[in-house]
């Protein structure tokens, strides 16, 4: 084997290693990330309704509930928004119907991410009116996650051009 063939395999092999580390680690992390981020964002929504709610209804009316709750289900990114009394019975709910997801199905299952619930009680006054769940839809973090993924590898791609180039 010529020295540039040793060369151009030490390379090709070392940048290869480069590339699988980085991109595992930087998934990792970004996975992470967002987890943290959606786990947040379902306990803010969550917290956030049930302080509207309590302030404004003296019962869980299904139209009221449905008038407040329906902008903030239409422009977040919700699996789920559900509203139950104090005994568990479901008042009103609102579910984001599935869809296609541009995701491949190998990298849902390689970098699994949950969508996160969060609670909140519902109380006017010292009353305890019931409690509000929301569930994040991880599609759009898996979209996001996807997105990254191949411009972090078209990036190091590149890189790997300009290294055999050179």
């Amino acid at each position: 084997m010529t020295l540039a063939r040793q060369l151009l395999a030490g390379i090709t092999a070392a940048f290869l290693a480069l590339l699988i580390g980085i991109e595992a680690i930087y998934v990792s992390s970004a996975r992470s990330h967002l987890e943290k981020q959606l786990d947040a964002h379902a306990n803010e929504t969550a917290t956030s309704l049930a302080l509207s709610l309590g302030s404004r209804v003296q019962s869980l009316d299904p139209s009221l509930l449905e008038t407040m709750i329906n902008p903030v289900f239409d422009r977040g990114y919700y699996a789920l928004i559900e509203v139950r009394t104090t005994r568990g019975e479901i008042v009103m709910a609102r579910k984001l119907a599935s869809h296609e997801s541009r995701v491949p199905a190998w990298f849902l299952a390689l970098v699994p991410l949950e969508g996160p619930t969060g609670k909140a009680l519902i109380s006017a006054g010292w009353r305890q009116l019931g409690s509000v769940t929301v569930r994040m839809h991880p599609q759009f973090a898996y979209q996001q996650l996807w997105e990254t993924a191949i411009a972090t590898l078209a990036w190091l791609g590149a890189l790997f051009a300009l290294a055999l180039l050179a």
